[in-house]
């Protein structure tokens, strides 16, 4: 017999895989409801959704503190509740159930509901949090600009896809605009972004540019060198919704992409709360020795590997020797070892040190440089990247020991889980998604609650 917490609703169900539950909702649920008023410790009722919604919105612009609720870090990441994004979907959502069925998979009802959250908890001006769900003109022209931005991505010229950057919140721009289809193929991502209202113009969008990249250093492909954010060019509190030439749409905040859609809907995506789940993880297993950058670090690599549809794995080990039984042997000869030698004299040119760590070959700042895209191509080789808690790069292309179960769960599946009993692994699929695993239970403390287990927690 069903309990009342197992039952979902359709519009429930379409968003599933939009926040990333594979159960049921109770776990969403319950931080909801036990969410505290941020500067006391009683909680918000029922009729004060607004109010939780907007404490929420905020909680974005500063991932690394904790949240105002009664349910535990350790306890959300168990249940796979790692992001804000989940939670404020999931009510944007519910205010929009009645379109859901009928926009599915591309929800712009929601999208308009959250875009319009999101910039009405930055900045509310004189409006009040009474008017967040009822503002009705104002969602409605978020959710027309989505719409436009998905009538884009069937466009072509000349059989070429499309691309456009849109700034949020608009701005009055001047009159001389373009045809969003001309200004996406003269000042397309990368090249410009536009703030223009009259984007959202169904049928008759047009716009102009309002800021256009003089060089490249903050353009987006740069910052793959230096393993940066592609969204640093993002002011603060102000959003972007992004249309790749591939397809790919984003709902972006600064240095911080929160939504994506991507083989076939939605996704919350949220790097910075995924970093922060990453480093939960990292320090639970390395109790010492962690380099401070490396969270950050993997977690932009497994990024741009995912949003250019590359699969790969990435573990951090204490040393090779404590994962040594589960790995196949490389031979002298093994291309991945003479690989790994080219990489570290690449590495040591680059540093002009002797013993140097990811960190070490990647200059932050406007200029860009370092050995990001190098990394990114030795993470998409066959088998493991496998570094240790310092940040150093221990081995490549390691393929982990087939077993029975692999049949059941794929084959980086399989190894991600068997290095995650060792440390902490990243699966990156070549469908774009990310998933964390952790394994503590074969620790002696392993049943203390300061230990955590995940098994492919996913954040992108």
């Amino acid at each position: 017999m069903l309990r009342e917490s197992d039952i979902i609703d359709l519009w429930e169900l379409l968003i599933k895989n939009v926040i990333a539950i594979d159960g049921e909702f109770t776990p969403i649920k319950q931080v909801w409801d036990n969410w505290l008023h941020p500067d006391s410790s009683v909680g918000i009722d029922n009729l004060q959704d607004n109010l939780k919604s907007t404490t929420l919105a905020r909680q974005l612009t500063r991932p690394d503190s904790e949240w105002p609720t009664k349910v535990k870090p350790i306890e959300r990441l168990r249940t796979n509740v790692y992001s804000p994004v989940q939670l404020l979907f999931w009510k944007a959502a519910e205010h929009s159930k009645d379109q859901l069925e009928f926009e599915y998979p591309f929800c712009f009802s929601a999208i308009g509901n959250f875009i319009n959250l999101l910039l009405y908890a930055w900045d509310p001006g004189e409006r009040s949090a009474e008017e967040l769900w009822s503002d009705n003109e104002r969602i409605k022209v978020h959710r027309r600009l989505a719409q436009s931005v998905f009538q884009l991505r069937e466009v072509r010229e000349e059989r070429e896809p499309l691309s456009i950057e849109i700034e949020l919140p608009f701005e009055d721009c001047e009159k001389n605009e373009l045809p969003i289809k001309k200004l996406a193929q003269v000042f397309g991502r990368g090249i410009a972004t536009s703030r223009d209202k009259h984007l959202s113009d169904i049928g008759n969008a047009s716009g102009s540019a309002i800021r256009v990249f003089e060089n490249h250093y903050n353009t987006p492909m740069n910052r793959l060198y230096s393993l940066d954010s592609v969204f640093g060019h993002i002011t603060e509190n102000r959003l972007s919704l992004i249309l790749r030439r591939d397809g790919h749409v984003t709902i972006a905040m600064s240095n911080n992409p929160l939504l994506e859609f991507y083989d076939g809907g939605w996704h919350t995506v949220d790097i910075s709360s995924g970093k922060a789940a990453l480093q939960s993880l990292l320090e639970m297993r390395f109790t010492s020795g962690l380099d401070s950058e490396l969270p950050l670090n993997l977690i932009n690599l497994s990024y741009h590997l995912a949003t250019h549809w590359h699969g790969g794995l990435i573990a951090v080990v204490s040393d090779l020797e404590s994962v040594k039984e589960h790995l196949i042997e490389q031979t002298q000869d093994d291309p991945s070892k003479k690989l790994l030698i080219h990489v570290h004299q690449c590495m040591k040119n680059f540093s002009g040190l002797d013993s140097f760590k990811i960190s070490d070959v990647l200059r932050k700042g406007e200029d860009g440089e370092g050995l990001g895209r190098l990394l990114l191509s030795c993470a998409i080789q066959d088998g493991a990247m496998i570094l240790n808690e310092k940040g150093e790069l221990l081995s490549l292309g390691r393929i982990v020991k087939p077993k029975a179960e692999m049949l059941d769960s794929g084959a980086r599946r399989h190894a991600a889980k068997t290095l995650g009993k060792n440390g902490v692994a990243i699966a990156i699929s070549h469908d774009g998604a990310i998933r964390l695993f952790s394994d503590n239970s074969e620790r002696i403390d392993a049943g203390s609650e300061a230990f955590l287990n995940v098994e492919a927690l996913r954040i992108h």
